[in-house]
């Protein structure tokens, strides 16, 4: 008989007994260097300025009953021990912790977001979290162990491997775009024997992530890619769940057993059927479906964009999403750019100059001649496109063909969104400009 899991028992390691012992505040990386000339030197590593290590480096340190608070800018600690120790609106560019372990701690109000941070081989074990928020960056090796963790969000971060999650309490946070970096580089999120409530996971693949005998109450999947093993039950779970997904997850998964489409979203039809009938149902679509044509060196704009697009119910074919394996490069550029409406093209000086950008303007421009429908819908990261001359189009045997898109593309008029090119974007904004596109992309109703 199946053993069941009972969550109740997970309250009360998070009744944790308040201690009095005053606590040694430290306010921001210099006033932490300041205290440690004093009092413990010897912890103090030597300086060295590569890419990640910064200034002020912490090494084999145990804090006990600290209360840090303030910007860590270029702080690194490394074989270091924190227990009973708080962590209050903390914030800081280029902030590493590697094989670091924290009891008993608390993280309230702390944000990192910058593409240096890097936290490495750490283990929480019953801490509290409360409005933590990880963006950019890399993650790696981190194990939460009977944890409370409220309004958390991990969003777009560049590596997320083998985050794991052991007998914890989750609610009201957020899981979002996170994706695989690279060929080999895959989101590795496991959940085991916890509690997740009030959740959201947002464009998440997860092909390396498990919810082991884990409770999902009120949680929700966006726009994700569910696996055959992303679910697992070796008990029965004694609590109810109640989980959600929108159509985008049901499309783009591969497979969901019976059991777990019963157990975690009380469903009783079977994964193909269900998939077959949202299939009927999204087949009349309200927009345009599009091609995005782009330069790899323009990628986190487009992959933002691609999301956005998505998100809002918009078919879109995006190379590094979509493209598939052991197939011609201009067979799958043919194939795709004839399946959909639009292409819709990311100028900038890098997909001007891209022979695979202009190979794709010509095979859509060839259609548009054929049909007479507008193919084109352009939009600018940078103004190459207004300032480039015919006398500078390179090679020369392709100058004529080359110019001709140009020229097409110069024609319709084009969005600007040169102002969300490079470094951190503005999300509120850019949605209000995007939403151009979306007038743009929606079909006329007859």
């Amino acid at each position: 008989m199946a053993k069941k899991h009972n969550f109740v028992w997970l309250h009360n390691y998070f009744l944790v007994r308040s201690t009095k012992t005053k606590k040694i505040r430290i306010n921001g990386g210099s006033a932490l260097m300041r205290h440690l000339r004093k009092a413990s030197p010897q912890h103090i590593g030597k300086k060295t300025w590569d890419y990640f290590r910064g200034q002020k480096k912490v090494v084999r340190k145990s804090f006990s009953h600290y209360a840090f608070r303030g910007q860590f800018t270029s702080t690194f600690f490394y074989h270091s021990r924190f227990s009973d120790c708080v962590f209050t609106d903390i914030s800081g560019e280029r902030y590493v912790f590697e094989n670091c372990k924290f009891y008993n701690c608390t993280f309230e109000n702390c944000h990192f977001e910058h593409h240096e941070n890097q936290w490495e081989k750490l283990v929480f074990q019953r801490c509290r979290f409360k409005r933590f928020y990880i963006a950019d960056g890399m993650q790696e090796e981190l194990l939460f162990i009977q944890c409370r963790i409220s309004e958390m969000t991990i969003s777009d971060v560049n590596v997320v491997e083998k985050i794991r999650f052991k007998t914890c309490m989750i609610e009201n946070s957020h899981f979002e775009y996170l994706l695989p970096s690279g060929k080999y580089i895959r989101p590795s999120l496991v959940f085991e024997r916890s509690q997740v409530e009030s959740t959201r996971f947002e464009d998440v693949d997860f092909k390396d992530s498990t919810f082991l005998d884990t409770g999902l109450f009120n949680t929700l999947f966006l726009d994700c890619k569910l696996y055959r093993k992303t679910f697992r039950l070796t008990r029965e779970l004694n609590s109810s769940c109640q989980a959600m997904f929108d159509f985008e997850t049901i499309l783009k998964s591969n497979y969901i057993s019976p059991t777990v489409l019963l157990t975690y979203f009380n469903i009783t039809a079977d994964y193909t059927s269900l998939k077959n009938t949202i299939i009927n149902m999204t087949a009349e679509k309200d927009f345009f479906t599009v091609f995005i044509s782009y330069s790899f060196k323009d990628s986190p704009f487009a992959i933002k964009l691609n999301r956005y697009l998505r998100n809002k119910g918009i078919h879109t074919f995006m190379w590094e999403k979509d493209a598939p394996g052991g197939q011609l490069l201009e067979d799958i550029m043919d194939a795709n750019i004839g399946k959909h409406d639009k292409l819709l093209f990311i100028a900038s000086q890098y997909s001007i100059k891209s022979r695979a950008c202009q190979y794709e303007l010509t095979t859509a421009r060839k259609k548009q001649e054929k049909s007479w429908d507008a193919i084109f819908f352009p939009i600018c990261i940078d103004d190459f496109l207004f300032k480039v001359k015919k006398n500078q189009v390179r090679p020369m045997d392709r100058v004529e063909e080359y110019w001709s898109n140009i020229e097409e593309i110069k024609r319709v008029n084009a969005l600007d969104f040169t102002m969300f090119n490079g470094g951190k974007i503005n999300r509120a904004a850019f949605e209000k400009a995007a939403l151009k596109i979306l007038d743009g992309l929606k079909k006329e109703i007859k």
